[in-house]
């Protein structure tokens, strides 16, 4: 099962997938991954930049 959401302003896109979470900034052009592990909800978080060549916001 898959869930999006999508920002009031629209800078951002939320991906629901299982056990991980993923943003996209359509600002900073980032994208960051969170896996949630167990049932206690810990996070664990790696972040890529420049993923995508997005360009600068003023």
């Amino acid at each position: 099962m898959t869930a999006i959401a999508i920002s009031a302003d629209g800078s951002r896109v939320y991906v629901a997938k299982r056990n991980r979470l993923e943003e996209w900034n359509a600002r900073s052009g980032t994208l960051t991954q969170t896996l949630l592990q167990g049932k206690a909800g810990v996070l664990v978080s790696a972040s890529e930049s420049n993923l995508f060549d997005a360009p600068p916001h003023p």
